[in-house]
């Protein structure tokens, strides 16, 4: 159950309509487990949350509120550490069978918000306090579950999906362009932006605070690794490897001690591995594991079969070969679940997987994601701990000062690199989007503003500035709508991530940078922790990266893409410039780039996806 939506009225009429409207926005996300729903009515408040078939509709892990109904909580998702949080409250406000909205009201009332942090879980909460005029809603520390906001003079809207509120009669469709610059410069679009002007996202660890007509964001809870000369955990190495085990073993446990049948996504590399053998000590039954083929790069197959064997999983595999003829209409279903355009087409791998795994009657899985962020997965630790990260070649003095200031005010660092140096993106946001002339201070630049907390990347060793980045881009503002929420939930699957348990992120986070950084290879302190459970042929294979996608001519031969990407279409849409486009093309068709290439910006693909993006979701 993660389907939530909400309407508040400053004016303080709630009609017959309002319910209405919320009942459209839970229609329009009933994917999420809507089929027994319920909508409430607090003063100026309607919240509508959805259920699985099944689940007591007037259950109170949803819904607690005061007599008056002056006070009031709706809570959708899942905790994993009620019995702590139970702890938490005053001996003479607890009741026996306390449901998780009462729990949470009843915390409320002690402490306001202090007491979220110590949510274990994936949450949205919405609470409405008449006495403070406030209306907060609050969502977990990771931003696994996702949640939405847009405001009127008079209305406050929020739902867990966008296109619950694009059923909101006030609302009309815009693009963003500040959220497609995003795209240009990053994997994902940093909340609060969003593609949808003025629907805006809450960030994870953060709650959105509507009080007399204007919204803030307040954050609860950050990923604030300590400064270069702070306090780290200094036990042996040893120790923390168990320390860590025994943090994942329990979050594997927790994650799948509840009714349902749950399966595990089994890749062959070392996370999901992990993870499937930690789920084999928690099922009293046999283990069930699914893969998809044409995910499975290089050897991943054989590791899959190595694996199922040693736990003797029931293994499902998925052969699924991408139709570039078909393409359209695949990346169409994800543009639609996801929201956004993309850059890659993993998410239809992800989605075909998710529609597999579902029809073999599993309502939560398992999945390896968030490890690569904090443990050091993708090249760029390497990339660090080889001490690659000058910007100064080929530069002049003047443009290393200049490189250097812009980088201090994005990351906090004049030196930190993320992808690569922000100055490079300046020739190609030029060539990039449609204008009258060279001036492009007309389209929104999302450099321009400050996009993540600063002082959090500032001062930290090089590891964890990159991890506390890659959590909140790569991982928050691509990898959890992209692979993990949407594409799941819009085949009816809950995604659970022992990886993000809030008890490991705060044990990694005090894990000295030298116990986790390595030039010999990425996740280096992972494997001595998978060592312990994993077959160590599984351990020792080198991360293989997969480019999906190839034969880059049958594309060009379809007749869809000639038509979206022609052109007098690119012209007449005014965003893209179509010069670029012409030359984009000619380049695919002579093989020279791959379609969904794991590493290189495709910038044609996203050009061709946020067309899809504009025609599906009726934005002129």
């Amino acid at each position: 159950m993660a389907g939530m939506a909400v309407l508040f009225k400053t004016d303080g009429i709630v009609t017959a309509a309002d319910t209405d409207v919320v009942s459209d926005m839970l229609d329009s996300i009933a994917h999420r487990g809507n089929t027994n729903r319920s909508v409430e009515v607090f003063h100026e408040l309607v919240a509508g949350v959805g259920r699985r078939k099944g689940e007591n509709k007037d259950s109170p892990d949803n819904w607690a509120y005061c007599r008056s109904g002056e006070l009031a909580v709706a809570f959708t998702g899942r905790i994993y550490n009620k019995p702590e949080l139970l702890g938490m409250v005053k001996e003479n406000r607890q009741e026996a069978n306390m449901g998780t909205a009462a729990l949470i009201l009843r915390l409320y009332q002690q402490d306001a918000t202090s007491f979220f942090r110590h949510i274990n879980g994936a949450f949205s909460i919405v609470i409405y306090d008449k006495p403070a005029g406030e209306v907060k809603l609050v969502r977990d520390q990771f931003g696994i579950l996702p949640m939405f906001i847009y405001k009127t003079g008079i209305h406050l809207v929020a739902c867990s999906e966008i296109k619950g509120i694009l059923k909101f009669p006030g609302y009309r469709r815009a693009l963003n362009r500040k959220g497609l610059d995003h795209l240009l410069h990053f994997p994902g679009i940093i909340p609060p932006e969003t593609m949808f002007l003025d629907i805006y996202e809450v960030p994870a660890g953060q709650m959105a605070v509507y009080k007399e007509g204007d919204v803030s964001f307040r954050a609860y809870w950050d990923m604030e690794y300590p400064e270069v000369t702070g306090s780290y955990d200094r036990r042996n190495t040893s120790e923390l490897e168990e320390h860590a085990l025994a943090i994942l073993r329990d979050a594997v446990k927790s994650r799948m001690s509840d009714a349902g049948q749950q399966g595990v996504y089994l890749s062959g590399g070392l996370d999901s591995s992990l993870l499937a053998c930690l789920s084999k000590e928690s099922m009293e039954s046999g283990i069930q594991t699914f893969s998809i083929a044409e995910t499975a790069g290089g050897n991943d197959l054989y590791y899959q079969h190595l694996l199922r064997d040693y736990l003797g999983a029931h293994h499902h595999q998925l052969d699924f070969t991408l139709d570039l003829n078909n393409l359209y209409h695949q990346l169409k279903e994800v543009i639609c679940d996801i929201e956004r355009p993309q850059k890659d087409i993993t998410a239809i791998f992800r989605k075909q997987l998710a529609r597999f795994t579902r029809s073999h009657g599993i309502e939560a899985v398992i999945s390896g994601d968030g490890a690569d962020e904090l443990f050091g997965g993708h090249i760029g630790y390497v990339l660090d701990s080889a001490g690659n990260r000058s910007m100064s070649d080929g530069k002049t003095y003047l443009e290393r000062l200049l490189e250097e200031q812009l980088h201090n005010k994005i990351w906090g660092d004049p030196h930190f690199i993320y992808e690569r140096p922000l100055s490079e993106f300046a020739d190609l946001r030029k060539a990039f989007y449609q204008h009258s002339n060279t001036d492009t201070d007309a389209i929104p630049n999302c450099l321009d503003n400050v996009l993540l907390n600063t002082d959090n990347i500032r001062n930290r060793h090089v590891f964890n500035q990159r991890s506390y980045v890659d959590i909140k881009i790569r991982l928050g503002g691509h990898l959890l709508t992209s692979h993990c929420d949407r594409v799941n939930y819009s085949e009816g699957l809950e995604t659970r991530l022992p990886f993000l348990d809030i008890r490991l992120a705060e044990f990694v986070r005090g894990l000295p940078p030298e116990v986790k950084n390595s030039y010999l290879g990425e996740k280096t302190f992972l494997r001595k922790v998978a060592r312990k459970v994993v077959p160590a042929a599984i351990v020792d294979r080198k991360k293989f990266e997969v480019t999906k996608g190839r034969s880059a001519m049958a594309l060009g031969n379809t007749e869809w893409f000639n038509d979206l990407l022609s052109y007098d279409y690119i012209k007449q849409r005014g965003i893209f410039n179509p010069a670029l486009v012409e030359q984009l093309k000619k380049r695919l068709l002579s093989n020279e780039v791959d379609v969904g290439s794991a590493y290189e910006d495709n910038l044609l693909l996203l050009i061709l996806s946020c067309n899809i993006f504009l025609e599906e979701f009726k934005i002129n």
